[in-house]
């Protein structure tokens, strides 16, 4: 079991820091968007890409830090799973509000990445509109089922987490 932990707690210090790039490099193409505006770099876009050049890495940012602190409010679960105190209202809660978060998360940047894919500019001949529209569609919901099932395998956890505590407060009073 403490090597299972062990492997866990590094699984999330790996996912925490690539959290961290993740925000950095949109931080870059945020700062990109800023220098743009004030006329330090040049860009020679559209004004609706130079909107879209902000919106999408904020909104992007914006949704990592919260999956960044969800990170870290998992990680506090893993000492209290050597203590033997697993089975109690709070880890129950984490879990939960962990699932839920990831499934907000997957959500909202589900739309983020469709409306950043309806805006690339991409013409192939002979398709049609629909048929760009549903590969978009595919592309970016392929991305976001495996983040899904973690968080409902999450809420499972957490639901299992909240009985067995129920079940342990039953045993408690019975003896």
């Amino acid at each position: 079991m403490k090597n299972l932990l062990t492997a866990l707690k590094w699984l999330i210090n790996f996912l925490i820091f690539s959290v961290l790039i993740s925000i950095i490099l949109n931080i870059g193409e945020l700062s990109k968007y800023i220098l743009t505006k004030f006329n330090l770099i040049h860009y020679s876009g559209e004004e609706n890409s130079l909107l879209l050049m902000f919106l999408i890495p904020l909104l992007t940012v914006l949704l990592q830090g919260y999956i960044f602190w969800l990170l870290l409010k998992f990680r506090k679960v893993i000492p209290e799973f050597k203590t033997d105190t697993i089975f109690s209202e709070k880890n129950s809660a984490i879990f939960r509000k962990v699932g839920n978060g990831l499934i907000a998360y997957s959500v909202l940047i589900f739309f983020i990445r469709l409306i950043e894919k309806s805006f690339e500019i991409t013409v192939e001949y002979g398709v049609s509109a629909s048929y760009t529209l549903g590969k978009n569609f595919g592309t970016v919901l392929s991305g976001r089922i495996s983040l899904l099932i973690i968080a409902i395998f999450l809420l499972i956890i957490a639901r299992l987490i909240k009985e067995g505590y129920q079940l342990k407060q039953e045993n408690d009073l019975t003896i």
